[in-house]
Formats: structure tokens, C-alpha cells, sequence
């Protein structure tokens, strides 16, 4: 007969062989799976992995440096002509990216000042609603990323898009600025300063509902 504590501790060693097997094997799945995504870019909605961490600045200052991307065909682009930028007397230039860019707020006032831009709205309809900066839609972040056709029928006029929430540190306006990105927009800015440094810096503000529906104005 064979002693007992040699066949207990061969089962004891073929089952951790076995459990460290379905480990390696989902790690390598995990792997596998992983560079998937990040080599991928779903049809539609967002495209949640392997996205820059810091955005670009328009000013130059607290992130990357802006550097444009070549011009598109014409018309292959909502609100791109195909050409570059021109700015618009002391207005920025602001290139077409496959990305947001951050801009602070004097940038923000000199194109709300020129009626240069689309602004949208990433708070709730009831933040909006009890304050918002005068011209703006509201498209709240769980709307854009529910429909995606919502972003997509929003016509900026050619304009750049100015996206904004309450503030820092709300991350949806970047979110959502991401939805326009995805929709085939490629000048598309993300207001960090928000409406609480919009109204905090006693600049005009709206009161009232508002939506997406003829944004084009």
C-alpha cells in the first residue's frame, strides 16, 4: 500500500497547476482583449479607451501644445469648410483636431462677444434651466452618450463648438465634448472654467429651457 501523504499531495499539486493555469490564461485574455480596444474605434457613440489624459490647450499653458491636423476634403466635415481656420480679427485661430481643447475664459468671451461659436450646455436640464450663458443648447452628457443621432444633428454653422458644465471639477462638458468629436467635428473646445466662472466673473446670463433642436443659429 502506498503511503497516503504522497497521493494527497499530488492532487494538491496538480490543482494549483491547474488554478495557475486559468490565471495565466486570463491574463492573457485580459491582454488580448485589451489591445482590441485600444487599436479599435467603435461605429458610434464614444470611444472610451486609450484616450489622451491631459487635452491640448488653446492657450498653450496647463496641458500639450495645439498642433493642427491637415485640412479635410470640403464638406466632409459637420461645420468644417476644408480649410484651416482664418482667424477673425483679434479672434483665435483654432485648428481642427481629432480631439477637445481646453480654453479659458478669455477666450470664451471673445467668442461669445463675436457670436464666433456654438456654445453647448453639458449640465442637467434643471442647472441649465436656473442659469446657463445666453445662446447656449443644453445637450446633457447622459443624453449625448444615450443618442448619439442627437450630437450628429447638431449643426454648429461652421462655427467651433464651445462645451461647458458647472466647472471644475465637472468632467462631463469633456465627455460630451468628445461626442461632438466623434459626431466628425475637429474644432471643438472644452470650457473648464464653467458656468460658475462664466457667472462669477459677472458676464451675461440666461434663464429658462432650452435643447439641441435648431441649434444652427
Amino acid at each position: 500500500m502506498s503511503p497516503a501523504p504522497e497521493g494527497k499531495g499530488r492532487r494538491v499539486e496538480s490543482a494549483a497547476r491547474g488554478a495557475l493555469a486559468i490565471v495565466l490564461g486570463g491574463i492573457a485574455l485580459g491582454l488580448v482583449f485589451n489591445g482590441m480596444g485600444r487599436t479599435g474605434r467603435p461605429p458610434r457613440g464614444l470611444e472610451w479607451i486609450a484616450r489622451p489624459a491631459v487635452l491640448p490647450t488653446l492657450e498653450g499653458s496647463g496641458g500639450p501644445p495645439v498642433e493642427p491636423s491637415p485640412p479635410a476634403d470640403a464638406g466632409s466635415r459637420p461645420g468644417s469648410s476644408g480649410e484651416p481656420a482664418e482667424p477673425q480679427g483679434d479672434l483665435p485661430e483654432i485648428p481642427e483636431l481629432d480631439q477637445p481643447i481646453q480654453a479659458q475664459l478669455p477666450t470664451v468671451k471673445r467668442l461669445f462677444d463675436a457670436k464666433a461659436a456654438l456654445f453647448v450646455d453639458a449640465r442637467e436640464p434643471e442647472d441649465y434651466g436656473a442659469g446657463h450663458l445666453p445662446g447656449s443648447i443644453n445637450l446633457p452628457f447622459d443624453k449625448s452618450v444615450a443618442d448619439p443621432e442627437t450630437v450628429e444633428r447638431v449643426d454648429a454653422g461652421g462655427r467651433p463648438v464651445v462645451v461647458y458644465c458647472e466647472g471644475f471639477p465637472c468632467e462631463v462638458s469633456t465627455q460630451v465634448a468628445w461626442a461632438f468629436v466623434q459626431a466628425g467635428h475637429r474644432r471643438v473646445l472644452v470650457y473648464t472654467g464653467g458656468f460658475g466662472e462664466w457667472a462669477g466673473a459677472g458676464y451675461p446670463v440666461a434663464r429658462g429651457g432650452g435643447s439641441a433642436e435648431g441649434a444652427n443659429r
